[in-house]
């Protein structure tokens, strides 16, 4: 009944000793592999890359690292960078990131549960929500994305790399600019939604901490475990990239506040229909004094693909400001030249893993990026 089976999960270090004994002894015996693929998950080391040994006394017990920090926690600590068949240290820096990312999982649920109780939903309202929004259609749009990665890398086997995009999406999407632009709306069937359609995605990685939160919204006869994976999801693309838009803007005045004296700031525009709809959104994610249309602008001119504005700053504050931009430009390009170095060496490219080159060139892309960024916007001032 059970033979074949689809997948044989193993380590890499008894590959001839087990696995392949197995394969033909099936074969022999019944004329059939007894299994279709086989994932060579990596060993884990102990901190100094040593492999964990109770003779060594260098071996971690797990239920020590559940009971400090949650066996979901444990568990997305060790399926976070981890490729497969990549031998890795363990680090227990990475199980406190899994527990931070169940943190902010059950702090999204907090909030959201503190405005459904200001305003009951039932589930029959909360499976049929519409986006009324930008940031409504946006958020769906990045499910959809983060669905579709983590459907194509499960079925590759590509466990770190779906776990990565469910991080992000739960992170960087949802909580970052999803719950601060929904702070002042009233859609809560929406929101329960999205919190719906998040826990699934999430359920495969950290299934303790996923379902606690949905039978607490749904009740002990509803199990997420039994819930269908998310099908397709609809969204406007031209409302989510009116967002995306917001976004670019709001990203840039944050990085030039950051280097400024803490202070409400004020933005001025021209002609810019973006920034002319979505005033009161960017105010509030900017934490911005105010917005205003203005024919003669003037300030910190700040030019981005789809939108050009100006931050109110006198010369002074604008002086200071530069310095610090070329301060960084400098500290970039000796850091680009760092990695070009290392990129250039044949001993790392054949030596070092093939997942941390890829980081490496990933760093470089992102620096070399920002160092264009940094000379267009020195450009824009002088």
């Amino acid at each position: 009944r059970f033979y074949p089976t689809s997948v044989m999960e193993t380590g890499v270090d008894i590959l001839r000793a087990w696995v392949a004994r197995m394969i033909m002894l099936g074969l022999y015996m019944t004329g059939k592999a007894p299994f279709h693929d086989v994932f060579l998950h990596g060993l884990i080391l102990d901190e100094h890359g040593k492999k964990m040994s109770k003779s060594k006394g260098n071996v971690v017990n797990p239920m020590g690292i559940i009971e400090k920090y949650g066996s979901d926690a444990l568990r997305v600590g060790i399926v976070m960078n981890r490729s497969a068949g990549q031998p890795q240290a363990f680090s227990e820096a990475s199980v406190i990131a899994g527990r931070n990312f169940c943190n902010k999982l059950w702090n999204i649920a907090r909030y959201i549960e503190g405005k459904s109780d200001a305003k009951p939903v039932s589930n029959e309202e909360i499976e049929q929500a519409q986006p009324e929004t930008i940031y409504e259609h946006w958020i769906l749009a990045r499910l959809e994305q983060a669905r579709q990665a983590i459907d194509a890398d499960i079925a590759g086997y590509r466990f770190a790399e779906a776990m990565e995009a469910v991080y992000h999406c739960i992170w960087d999407d949802l909580a970052d600019w999803y719950i601060e632009a929904s702070k002042a709306s009233d859609n809560i069937a929406f929101m329960r939604r999205v919190l719906s359609i998040a826990l699934r995605l999430v359920h495969p990685f950290a299934p303790f901490v996923s379902e606690t939160i949905w039978t607490t919204f749904r009740g002990e006869e509803s199990l997420l475990i039994s819930q269908h994976w998310p099908s397709q999801l609809k969204f406007s693309k031209r409302q989510a990239s009116s967002f995306d838009r917001v976004i670019e803007l709001v990203d840039e005045l944050r990085n030039i506040t950051s280097q400024l004296p803490p202070a409400k700031y004020c933005l001025v525009f021209d002609d810019c229909q973006m920034i002319e709809e979505n005033q009161a959104l960017i105010k509030s994610l900017a934490k911005l004094r105010g917005i205003r249309r203005d024919r003669t602008p003037h300030g910190l001119k700040i030019v981005l693909p789809h939108s050009t504005a100006w931050l109110e700053l006198t010369e002074e504050e604008i002086a200071d400001y530069k310095d610090k931009l070329q301060a960084k430009l400098a500290k970039l390009k000796s850091e680009i030249y760092g990695l070009e170095r290392r990129l250039a060496s044949q001993g790392y490219l054949e030596k070092a893993p093939e997942q941390l080159v890829h980081e490496t060139k990933k760093q470089l892309a992102d620096k070399k990026r920002r160092t264009v960024h940094l000379g267009e916007q020195l450009a824009e001032i002088s």
